[in-house]
């Protein structure tokens, strides 16, 4: 069967005598897998009386009690071959989900870094994580030298404004292998007991120590459950929150542990800002762009959209500078390789938790990468570069060479290891709940409509009202080639009602490929009274205005 690794597994063999005497016998167990160094053998040769069954623990070693019996038995084939297969791994936990509110659901996984964590999860014990967990054991395991053992996965939570609402990410832990496994996520700067405030520690903090123990006592990284167990096939929902009290940039070291299996350093990054701080959503701290590869000699090549995504606090005013497209045309005999070609205006201001969608044209000339960096203007902050980066490549190519860059296969959601469209994750304040929260609309044709389903549930104990909101996708800021719409736009749904949304896509007849978000909005019911008080408020609020 499946065994944990360094666990030895024992299973019995019954022979039983069925003849009319003394039969003698020769066990021999040969490791035949691909993968052992050298065969594994045992031999037994007791003696089983007539009518007798004897339990034989095949587990290797000798235990031959006649010599001349097994001489006898040496040269003869075997009148029975019993299979025995095994299977030795680790304890195997995955991150299958995430959900953080108002951030798409691909946003929040690259922030967190789950790509990698999930691909370290998959691999072998190594032999740092071995040394920690020898040196845990011993209980002389400090976060200084178990982070300097394990190398650190950087786990961003983002920007928030500093003492308003924090950020939570909900992430489903699953046991995606054979055996039951226990996981748990600590420091090893917490106390395992509550000190009393007269304690005084051993020695003085360091510097990077007192910042933990600020961080740890105001609770400014907090998650919960901090441990858990998980049978084969199992879930988990275990939520991390941003809590910050003043501004400042915070680090937290945390590890992830799954016994008898992966040890990992969690390093959790946050950032508390001013409230009128103007700051873009960046995953792993950089603006770039990576254009879909096109062949040489394409005359329609599609539309490909970059997303300027506001998260800050408040509005993002922007300027996008152009100009170095042109020096780009100079070196390529005056052709556009790369053009802007409408969207979101060059200047503007992005409101919070807003969108502004900048198209492009890649026309290559030759078969090589392309880049250009152009001056990006955010806020009252210098500007800073916005790569764009593309690769054309022959109509006729050899199958190696038409296998896509690391950064291309980034962009592939669909070869996210544990990545799915499925909306899985459920913490209590998702009062509006769907199905899947990625709708792909595949290839369309020219002039045509494309339709896709979701179904809405209200998971509250009240009538909910919801409204559709196609955000960058409103056909009055032509950012898409075509025009989106959802049915119904709007309505109520009564305490655990399902309702079916049908989103319709009738495309234009530019080719396009593009990818951003749309929002349902979702508040309790309104009484008449409750609606009368609005408009009375409403209208007491214009007439003071004017």
């Amino acid at each position: 069967g499946v065994t944990n690794v360094g666990y030895p597994q024992h299973k019995t063999l019954s022979l039983i005598n069925q003849s009319n005497g003394v039969l003698r016998y020769s066990v021999e167990l040969v490791d035949d897998s691909p993968d052992s160094g050298t065969p594994l053998r045992s031999s037994t040769s007791p003696t089983a009386a007539e009518g007798e069954s004897f339990d034989a623990a095949v587990a290797g070693g000798y235990d031959v009690r006649s010599r001349e019996g097994r001489a006898a038995l040496q040269d003869k084939p075997p009148l029975a071959v019993v299979a025995v297969t095994a299977s030795a791994v680790f304890p195997l936990l995955l991150i299958t989900d995430i959900f953080c509110l108002g951030l798409p659901k691909q946003i929040s996984w690259q922030l967190l870094g789950i790509q990698q964590l999930n691909k370290e999860l998959c691999s072998a014990v190594t032999a740092a994580e071995l040394q920690a967990q020898a040196l845990s054991d011993k209980g002389s395991l400090t976060n200084d030298n178990a982070a300097a053992l394990l190398p650190p996965f950087e786990v961003d939570m983002g920007v928030v404004a500093a003492g308003q609402v924090p950020r939570s990410f909900w992430v489903q832990f699953s046991n995606n292998g054979a055996l039951p496994l226990a996981w748990e996520l600590h420091s090893y700067d917490a106390p395992q007991v509550e000190l009393e405030n007269w304690v005084e520690p051993a020695r003085p903090l360091t510097q990077a120590e007192k910042e933990r123990a600020f961080i740890i006592d105001n609770k400014i990284f907090d998650l919960h459950p901090h441990s858990g167990s998980l049978q084969p096939g199992q879930t988990e929902q275990v939520c991390f929150t941003f809590n910050p009290v003043r501004e400042g940039t915070y680090q937290l070291p945390l590890f992830l542990r799954v016994k008898d299996g992966k040890q990992l350093q969690l390093q959790l990054n946050g950032r508390a800002v001013a409230a009128s701080a103007q700051l873009p959503l960046t995953v792993r701290g950089s603006q770039s762009c990576v254009l879909a590869p096109v062949p040489l000699g394409e005359l329609e090549p599609p539309l490909q959209c970059y997303t300027l995504r506001n998260g800050g606090p408040a509005p993002l005013q922007y300027r996008l500078d152009i100009t170095p497209l042109q020096q780009l045309a100079k070196q390529n005999y005056g052709a556009e390789v790369i053009k802007y070609a409408g969207g979101s205006p060059l200047t503007g201001e992005v409101p919070v938790g807003d969108v502004a969608v900048f198209n492009w044209l890649f026309q290559p000339l030759e078969a090589k990468l392309y880049r250009i960096a152009l001056p990006l203007s955010l806020g009252p902050a210098a500007p800073q570069p916005l790569l764009l980066r593309g690769r054309g490549y022959h109509p006729v190519q050899h199958p190696e060479e038409a296998q896509p860059t690391p950064e291309e296969a980034a962009q592939r959601w669909q070869d996210w290891l544990g990545f799915s469209a499925a909306s899985t994750v459920t913490p209590p304040s998702r009062v509006l709940r769907i199905n899947q929260e990625i709708l792909d609309l595949g290839v369309c044709l020219p002039a045509s409509k494309t339709k896709r389903l979701l179904v809405l549930q209200n998971a509250a104990g009240v009538n909910l009202e919801f409204v559709w909101d196609l955000a960058a996708y409103e056909e009055e800021r032509r950012v898409i080639s075509g025009r989106m719409s959802v049915t119904p736009a709007a309505g109520i749904l009564e305490p655990g009602e399902n309702l079916v949304c049908q989103v319709s896509f009738e495309s234009g007849l530019a080719p396009q490929i593009f990818s951003g978000e749309i929002f349902c909005y979702a508040r309790p019911e309104q009484t008449p009274e409750e609606v009368a008080h609005e408009e009375a408020m409403l209208k007491g609020t214009a007439g003071y205005a004017s």
